[in-house]
């Protein structure tokens, strides 16, 4: 059985938790949201020393997960055992745990966390029969703002619908980080607020005000000196970014994001559709179409699409290439904003 993440708590709200769990996927909030969901049907309240172990594929050995499944629960009917990096473990591991994913210990809820999973192996196609998969993908990019307001409901916030567009403009699609903006904001929110509700509204000014003082103020002047087409200001903005301690892939992520809204931007502009239809057409704030409109006077078609182009060999060189990761990001940079 494969589940995404919404009918696995569905199913988890009705039913009893399976015996075995692969969560496969490498958004750090999904994978946390799909444990804490497991956890909480599987281990009581307060029995997390008797009844819970996690472990880390990198440095513990199929016989030491086996001995944990294979233990009683403790005033209980159900163990959890959490393993992640499981893609990590070795070929002998699975030897040893295939016993418990063919023949399932009804006692315990086993959980192996992979980044990705090889399809051919021997445990997925147990794991599929005996358990359930839990495809956990990164969310495309049209789902971003529902995510972004599950998670401010989570954490007892709300926000306006621009405020919602702009969040994701300036941090992009990953969730862990949009999670952390939203504590921030609503510390800060809740901190200024002298006659404070039990839910914190969020506007477009807050998250200005917030947000853009992070990290994230050189990722949003980075896309924009590379919509500019401005070589200098983008290396700089790049080199800005990096010492702050952002990573390359996830710097790349949000500059492929960026080209494929002025992109989109591009086509809509060609058609002649109003200006004012524009950010509801294309899935932008209204706040940001007079700054997309301007950078796509400077594009091509054709550069457009090569420069999407050329992202794709950049991301597959920084994932297996030897060469220093700012290197590529510094080529890219030269690259598109020549000619």
């Amino acid at each position: 059985m494969t589940l995404d993440l919404r009918k696995l708590q569905q199913s988890l709200s009705k039913y009893s938790a399976a015996p075995i769990y692969f969560l496969v996927g490498s958004d750090e909030f999904m994978v946390d949201e799909a444990i804490a969901a497991i956890k909480e049907k599987v281990v009581t309240e307060g029995m997390d020393d008797f009844n819970y172990n996690q472990f880390s594929g990198t440095d513990t050995r199929g016989v030491k997960i086996l001995e944990h499944v294979e233990t009683l629960p403790m005033m209980s009917d159900m163990r959890m055992v959490l393993v992640r990096r499981a893609d990590a473990l070795k070929e002998k591991d699975w030897n040893i745990l295939t016993t418990i994913l063919q023949d399932r210990v009804d006692t315990c809820s086993l959980v192996l966390v992979f980044n990705k999973i090889d399809k051919r192996k021997k445990y997925y196609k147990l794991g599929q029969k005996n358990g359930v998969i839990v495809d956990l993908k990164t969310p495309y990019d049209n789902q971003i703002p529902t995510w972004i307001d599950y998670i401010a409901h989570q954490n007892g916030v709300s926000l306006t619908p621009e405020a919602t567009g702009i969040l994701f403009q300036l941090v992009g699609n990953h969730l862990i980080e949009i999670k952390n903006e939203l504590i921030k904001l609503k510390s800060y929110k809740s901190s200024s607020d002298s006659n404070p509700s039990s839910e914190v509204k969020i506007s477009k000014d807050d998250i200005l005000k917030v947000v853009s003082k992070s990290k994230f103020e050189n990722v949003f002047q980075l896309t924009k000196a590379l919509g500019q087409r401005d070589r200098g200001q983008a290396l700089y903005f790049l080199a800005q970014l990096l010492d702050s301690g952002q990573n390359e892939i996830a710097t790349l992520a949000l500059v492929k994001r960026h080209m494929r809204i002025l992109s989109h931007v591009k086509k809509v502009m060609n058609t002649g559709l109003p200006y004012s239809k524009l950010g509801s057409t294309v899935g932008v704030p209204q706040f940001f179409v007079k700054e997309y409109s301007s950078q796509a006077t400077k594009w091509t078609d054709q550069k457009i699409n090569s420069t999407i182009d050329f992202l794709k060999d950049t991301d597959m060189a920084l994932k297996s290439s030897p060469v220093s990761s700012h290197i590529w990001l510094e080529n890219f940079i030269i690259k598109s904003c020549e000619g």
